[in-house]
C-alpha cells in the first residue's frame, strides 16, 4: 500500500466528490457533475490508500501510528496509481499551481476550481513537474492529461512510492488555506463507477474501500480498478403530478398531493419540493432533501390564481448533474408543476335555533344554533354572542367545519340574547363571506 507520510500542511491526493458528502455539503458540478477516475479511459488504476486526512497521519517503518486510528473527519484524500503513471483530470475547471513552493524549480501540486460558483475544487499532489503540462489559470477539461505520478512533494511531507494524492475541497469564502473547514469527506463519494467509503468510525485512515455503484464486491487497498470512462450516475428522468387533478382548478382549502417519480440508478433517490407563491420572486423550500417523493400541500388560505411548484430529484450518489443554485442546492433533474386554485365564497346562509325561541328563563336548556351556508363547497362556521347589557360581541366558537353551537341557558336572565353565525368557505381569506343574527328570548 503506497502512502504519503507525515504531512505538516497538507500533502496528498485528490479527493473526489459526488453527492452525499459526509458533512452534508453538496458539490456543484459541470455538465455531467460527477468525477471520473483520474486515469486514461481503458486503463487500470490502483487505489493504494483509502480515504484519509489531507495531512495524513503518523507512519513509521510502514506502520500506522495511533493518530491514524481516530475518525477525526473530514478525510478528504485518497492515493491512486494509474497503471501507465499518467494522471488525467477527473473534473474540469480552472487550474491553479501556486499554492505550494517550488521543488527543484517546478510544481507538483495542481488545484482545479470547478469555476461554476459552487466553491468546489479538486487537487492533485505528487505530479512530477506538472507545470510543464498545465499553466496557472489554464482552463482544463475533464480527461485532460496533467502529468505523471512522482515523488515530488511541493506541499510538504514525503511519499514512499510514486502516486498521486487526490483531495476534494469546498470554499465558502476566501482562498485556499488547506484548512479542515475546506475539506470534504469522501464517505460516501462517487468517482467514476465506484463509491468510496471510510469504513467504520474506528477504521484506520488509508484502509477505506471502494464498491461498484452497480453492485458487486467491495474492494480495499490495494484495489485495481478499470476506468470505463464513467463519470457518475445521475437521474435521467423525472415526472411530477398533483392530485386531485379534476377539475382544472380546485377550491382553496383542497388538500393537494404532489408526487415526483424519478428514473435513477439508485433505489432511493433524493427529492426536494419548492414553491414560488403568487406575487413573489423567490422560491421557498417546502420539503428538503429526503427519500420521500410526496409532498402534501394544505391549500387553505391560498388566494385565487396559480401557484407554481418545482420537484427536484437527485441520485443518492450524485452531486447534481442538472444544475445548481447558490442558495437552493443542486439537482439531477427538475420539473415544474402549476396548480390553480379558486376562491369560491359563500353566497348566502340560513340559520335556526332548537328548541325555538322563546324558552322559559331559570331553567337549564340546551339550545343548538345551526347555520346552513349556500354557494360554497367547503363552508366553515363561527359563532358569536351579544349578551344582554353588553355592547361587544363575544366569540363563543371559532371557525370550524361544525355548523352548530350549543348554548346552556343555566343562569341566563330573562330577556333577549343575540347569536351571530358567520360563515366563509375554506378558500376565502375574508373574515366572513356572509353572516346572520338570531334573536333568542328567555321569559
Amino acid at each position: 500500500m503506497i502512502r504519503c507520510k507525515g504531512i505538516a500542511t497538507g500533502v496528498l491526493l485528490v479527493t473526489i466528490t459526488v453527492g452525499l458528502v459526509y458533512d452534508g455539503r453538496t458539490a456543484l458540478a459541470d455538465s455531467s457533475s460527477q468525477l471520473a477516475l483520474p486515469s486514461g479511459i481503458g486503463m487500470n488504476i490502483s487505489l493504494t490508500g483509502g480515504p484519509h486526512k489531507w495531512g495524513g497521519c503518523g507512519i513509521r517503518n510502514h506502520v500506522l501510528q495511533p493518530d491514524c486510528l481516530y475518525h477525526d473527519a473530514p478525510w478528504n484524500s485518497i492515493d491512486v496509481v494509474p497503471s501507465d503513471g499518467r494522471v488525467y483530470a477527473s473534473h474540469g475547471g480552472i487550474a491553479h499551481l501556486g499554492d505550494c513552493p517550488l521543488v527543484n524549480g517546478h510544481r507538483s501540486f495542481v488545484r482545479i476550481d470547478y469555476n461554476d460558483g459552487s466553491g468546489y475544487q479538486v487537487s492533485y499532489e505528487h505530479i512530477h513537474q506538472v507545470d510543464l503540462q498545465i499553466t496557472e489559470g489554464q482552463s482544463v477539461a475533464r480527461g485532460q492529461y496533467l502529468g505523471n505520478i512522482g515523488l515530488d512533494t511541493n506541499c510538504g511531507g514525503s511519499a514512499d512510492a510514486a502516486h498521486t494524492h487526490m483531495s476534494l475541497w469546498h470554499f465558502t469564502s476566501g482562498g485556499f488555506t488547506k484548512d479542515p473547514s475546506q475539506e470534504v469527506d469522501l464517505n460516501p463519494v462517487q468517482v467514476g463507477a465506484w463509491l468510496l467509503d471510510d469504513g467504520s468510525p474506528t477504521q484506520e485512515q488509508y484502509t477505506g474501500c471502494i464498491t461498484p455503484v452497480s453492485g458487486g464486491t467491495r474492494q480495499c487497498p490495494t484495489a485495481y480498478l478499470y476506468n470505463d470512462g464513467s463519470v457518475g450516475t445521475p437521474c435521467t428522468g423525472l415526472n411530477a403530478s398533483a392530485t386531485p387533478i379534476e377539475p382544472p382548478t380546485q377550491p382553496s382549502g383542497t388538500q393537494v398531493t404532489i408526487t415526483g417519480t424519478a428514473t435513477c440508478p439508485s433505489a432511493n433517490p433524493r427529492y426536494e419540493f419548492w414553491a414560488q407563491w403568487q406575487g413573489t420572486t423567490t422560491w421557498q423550500l417546502l420539503q428538503g432533501n429526503s427519500t420521500s417523493n410526496v409532498y402534501q400541500w394544505n391549500s387553505t388560505g391560498a388566494a385565487a390564481g396559480t401557484e407554481t411548484f418545482a420537484v427536484w430529484a437527485r441520485d443518492a450518489n450524485s452531486v447534481g448533474s442538472g444544475g445548481c443554485n447558490t442558495f437552493m442546492g443542486c439537482y439531477d433533474k427538475s420539473t415544474g408543476i402549476p396548480y390553480s386554485v379558486i376562491v369560491q365564497p359563500c353566497t348566502g346562509e340560513t340559520g335556526n335555533a332548537s328548541p325555538r325561541s322563546p324558552s322559559p328563563a331559570g331553567q337549564q336548556i340546551q339550545v343548538a344554533f345551526t347555520g346552513n351556508a349556500t354557494g360554497c363547497p367547503h363552508p366553515q362556521y363561527e359563532f358569536w354572542a351579544l349578551w344582554q347589557g353588553s355592547s361587544t360581541w363575544q366569540l363563543v366558537q371559532a371557525y370550524s367545519i361544525y355548523p352548530s353551537w350549543v348554548w346552556d341557558t343555566t343562569g341566563a336572565p330573562p330577556g333577549t340574547e343575540h347569536i351571530g353565525i358567520w360563515v366563509r368557505d375554506a378558500s376565502s381569506v375574508a373574515s366572513n363571506d356572509y353572516y346572520i343574527s338570531i334573536q333568542y328570548v328567555l321569559n
